[in-house]
């Protein structure tokens, strides 16, 4: 850990020993001419602060054993359960819950289809001014198109009660795939190539996601990667793409998927998403986050400072474009990193075709000489048919010749048929030309 990191770490300890309300004061004699310095600690002290609880209230999740929130009922502040109904949703079941709201699976009874509906935590939406600015951007956001991309469908408010209706995947996140520890090298990249083609359309209509995280990518049966609330955290931010966390007062994102200059409350722009792929990437290859701490404080502060552990030390096939591959996504500083989606989508691309190549040479290779042993096959067995074919009329004939032809031709000639008798033992000489018998009559 260098100076300033010492610094930043000891003044976050004893800012934290002071009421908040005297924080600013504090702060104003411990950082005299050193700005950079109260600027990371202040964003430690906000992201404790919203962690803790202050900021906002805690997240429900189905299950809790909280008195105020059951795995059938919503925390008190939120007045709907199942079977409650907004506007055109009937909401069925509970699916989970975050920072900002409770999900649940409802129907959509006007268009007959499974929808997820996100009941908004009372508070987000502070006025009209913010409420308007809240449906401007998810006008905005229901243009996304794009197959990985989670569609949103509707916003609404009923009875103080603000809601997202949003498309509801069906499939195993990709939290939920990483508990079983890192994924194949090829599934990994394929993952991560899919989730830089969402980025890439995204980026393009001028949307960020500012949360990207691996419970935010769900993982259909057949494979593909699809991005949930895209642009979400941008609803209950100011307008501008680049607010900062300073300018807001709150912290938009993951503490381990936040990218430094995110957490640091500096301007953002679309690289923020980039590093947070870097993070996915390197636990979906390596099954370990790339930076830890005891706490999420701690974590943020690793963010912010430490370097992650090269990913070929958790494998020797995590080496060279791989490896340059994710660490060049996690460069701290965001001019260092890919300048845009298309290029890291381009460069993961390469890596993967790099790593799936000698397999499918082998697979290919594998293929070809399964398909010549099986025209091989084929060929015998063809030719098994035609010669057992023969040999079964032949010997049909010379049965034929000797039980049938012959008594046949010694009536003929007893009954003085000369002609019918010559042409019948011209036949059965073709087939048996060795009889003794057919000799002496012919003879």
């Amino acid at each position: 850990m260098d100076r300033l990191d010492a610094a930043v770490s000891q003044l976050f300890e004893k800012a934290l020993d002071v009421d908040r309300g005297q924080r600013a004061a504090f702060l104003d004699n411990a950082c005299r001419d050193q700005p950079g310095l109260r600027r990371q600690v202040e964003a430690l002290l906000e992201e404790n602060d919203r962690l803790t609880g202050f900021l906002r209230p805690p997240g429900w999740q189905p299950g809790d054993s909280n008195e105020s929130a059951s795995a059938t009922n919503p925390p008190a502040d939120v007045q709907v359960n199942v079977g409650s109904r907004l506007g055109r949703y009937l909401l069925l079941e509970p699916l989970g819950a975050g920072g900002m709201g409770i999900v649940y699976r409802a129907r959509d009874e006007k268009l007959e289809r499974i929808v997820a509906v996100k009941i908004l935590n009372r508070g987000l939406l502070t006025s009209e001014a913010v409420r308007a600015h809240f449906r401007r951007e998810a006008l905005a956001l229901a243009r996304l198109n794009h197959p990985g991309i989670a569609a949103l469908y509707d916003v609404g408010e009923q009875d103080g009660t603000d809601y997202i209706v949003m498309e509801c995947v069906q499939g195993e996140s990709l939290h939920a795939k990483l508990k079983s520890g890192p994924l194949a090298i090829a599934d990994a990249l394929r993952i991560l190539v899919q989730i830089a083609e969402v980025l890439e359309e995204a980026h393009a209509q001028g949307v960020i996601h500012r949360d990207l995280k691996p419970a935010n990518v769900m993982i259909t049966a057949k494979g593909q990667a699809k991005v949930l609330d895209f642009g979400v955290a941008k609803l209950f931010t100011a307008s501008e793409a680049t607010q900062s966390m300073v300018d807001t007062g709150t912290v938009i994102g993951t503490p381990l998927y936040m990218s430094p200059e995110q957490a640091l409350g500096k301007k953002i722009d679309a690289r923020t998403d980039l590093w947070s792929l870097g993070v996915m990437g390197y636990e979906m290859l390596t099954g370990q986050p790339p930076f830890r701490g005891e706490n999420a404080v701690a974590v943020l502060h690793a963010v912010i400072s430490d370097r992650p552990t090269p990913v070929r030390q958790s494998s020797a096939d995590l080496t060279g474009p791989c490896e340059k591959l994710i660490h060049k996504a996690l460069e701290k500083d965001p001019e260092k990193r890919y300048a845009s989606a298309s290029e890291m989508l381009g460069e993961a691309k390469t890596v993967l075709e790099s790593v799936t190549r000698p397999a499918d040479r082998a697979e290919e290779r594998s293929t070809r000489w399964l398909r010549t042993i099986a025209v091989s096959l084929t060929f015998l067995l063809i030719a098994a048919i035609a010669g057992g074919w023969f040999l079964y009329r032949r010997m049909a004939e010379r049965r034929w010749a000797r039980e049938e032809a012959i008594p046949q031709i010694d009536s003929l000639i007893e009954g003085r048929q000369a002609i019918p008798a010559w042409t019948l033992i011209q036949r059965a000489r073709s087939i048996v030309p060795d009889d003794l018998h057919l000799r002496q009559i012919a003879d």
